[in-house]
């Protein structure tokens, strides 16, 4: 979506679009495997030497489970506030969390594509998923007062006792 921040030299002025991202960097998140369209409203608020826009959306994801790396589909919802100014010579002259653009057109794209990232969590786990009955959860594992992972094995033990001297 390509917003021109002149837009709201009269006032409030909402906007929505679907969007479709299909192409991106598949090491943004390891979980995210794809994004689905989806309709993006984005509200333009003038503010003093700035525009606000406030994002809104519904948007339709799969995802890969951390305990089965099984696909599911999931809904990430975006409600969210980014600030845009074009007033702004350098850096050190922006405005508390506005961004710089150039202006007067703003491809939202890469703002969407960022929020959804920050809105999934960094361990993904599908609903009703469990660990295997023979691994340790991370409290389970803190709680045994073990740091070796693959106890019990010759190999590793001796090269944990030579580690540990």
């Amino acid at each position: 979506m390509i917003i021109d921040l002149r837009d709201v030299r009269d006032g409030e002025v909402t906007l929505t679009e679907t969007l479709t991202i299909k192409t991106f960097p598949k090491e943004a998140h390891y979980s995210l495997k794809a994004i689905e369209k989806f309709t993006l409203a984005a509200t333009l608020v003038p503010e003093h030497d700035s525009v606000g826009v406030y994002l809104k959306a519904e948007v339709p994801v799969m995802l890969e489970c951390a305990y089965t790396l099984k696909h599911f589909k999931s809904t990430v919802t975006l409600d969210e506030y980014i600030c845009f100014t074009t007033t702004a010579n350098d850096e050190e002259e922006e405005l508390d969390d506005c961004y710089y653009e150039k202006g007067p057109h703003v491809d939202l794209t890469a703002y969407v594509f960022i929020l959804l990232l920050s809105a999934i969590p960094l361990k993904v786990v599908a609903p009703g998923a469990k660990l295997p009955d023979d691994v340790l959860t991370e409290e389970e594992h803190s709680k045994s007062g073990t740091n070796r992972p693959f106890a019990g094995d010759p190999k590793l033990d001796a090269l944990y006792d030579e580690l540990d001297d």
